[in-house]
């Protein structure tokens, strides 16, 4: 999700690492190394551990409580304003230095919205949409389909998502989801994914996935984290990713990593932006409805 890169930008990248690519399978073919994927789950063991202690209670549910006052003050009016708050964590080992991930790289960001005049159970009606999700997050949701719900908090959910710039890279992906209530107006949902494949050629006959873990490395791994919280006549809700992709080459690093973390920038505020239209859009209906004769 974001916008697109230029196609000068992305001659640049394929010119500079020596690629000729019409397509994703064109490009220099990547694999989840079980190292990779170690560091991945041990990263994402520790940032989950933080979010455990937060969310066991109201009051410190959000990331945003966590920084110093000034800041969240500001962030709040910020938010308020009608702006998306949007924040790239540093990927740091348990002693503060920077994670070395071997032959991959750990995207983490944090963002919120605040919808005024609006109900948690407003907010949840949107997150849980899965089968309009396509609808809500187009054009980079190209499909969505719930594939199997367990009481009302267990979600298994299939999205294919779509990034087009000079090439077109679709992928299949399938998520266990687990939405938690904390007190009576807050709570959160921890998005897992469970399978990812790059899917080469799609909408044409010769559509095929590639296997898993063995494909360009653009997306490997994303767990998602969503949060809610009534608050000043209104609903907060705040997206953190945790995504694991191949490295860059090391010669065209200095400049494509700033551009990766701009698309993600991008990401996280589409994101929160079309939640938060949505949200608005499905209580103005509501209410249309409601006054109809």
């Amino acid at each position: 999700m974001g916008r697109k890169l230029s196609s000068l930008v992305w001659i640049f990248i394929f010119a500079t690492i020596g690629l000729c690519a019409t397509s994703p399978s064109d490009l220099l073919a990547a694999q989840l190394k079980p190292k990779t994927l170690k560091v991945f789950n041990q990263y994402v063991k520790m940032a989950e551990q933080r979010m455990d202690r937060r969310e066991r209670n109201p009051n410190d549910l959000l990331y945003i409580e966590s920084l110093p006052k000034p800041q969240f003050d500001s962030i709040m009016a910020t938010l308020k304003q009608g702006q998306v708050y949007v924040q790239r964590i540093p990927v740091r080992d348990a002693k503060g230095n920077s994670l070395d991930v071997p032959n991959g790289m750990i995207h983490h960001w944090v963002g919120d919205v605040f919808i005024p005049g609006k109900s948690v159970t407003s907010a949840l009606d949107v997150l849980r949409d899965y089968n309009n999700f396509k609808n809500i997050y187009k054009p980079e949701v190209v499909r969505s389909r719930l594939v199997k719900r367990q009481d009302h908090d267990d979600y298994e959910v299939y999205l294919r998502l779509q990034k087009a710039s000079i090439v077109t890279v679709t992928l299949d992906t399938w998520y266990n989801i687990h939405f938690t209530p904390v007190g009576k107006n807050s709570g959160y949902s921890r998005s897992v994914s469970t399978r990812i494949q790059q899917v080469d050629d799609a909408g044409t006959p010769n559509e095929h996935r590639e296997p898993v873990g063995n494909d360009s490395g653009f997306l490997w791994r994303i767990n998602s984290y969503w949060r809610y919280q009534q608050r000043d006549n209104g609903v907060i809700v705040e997206w953190e990713s945790i995504s694991l992709s191949r490295n860059i080459p090391f010669l065209v690093s200095w400049f494509v990593k700033p551009l990766v973390r701009n698309i993600a920038r991008d990401a996280v505020t589409d994101m929160l932006t079309a939640t938060r239209k949505a949200v608005l859009a499905d209580v103005a209906q509501n209410q249309k409805t409601a006054s109809s004769p």
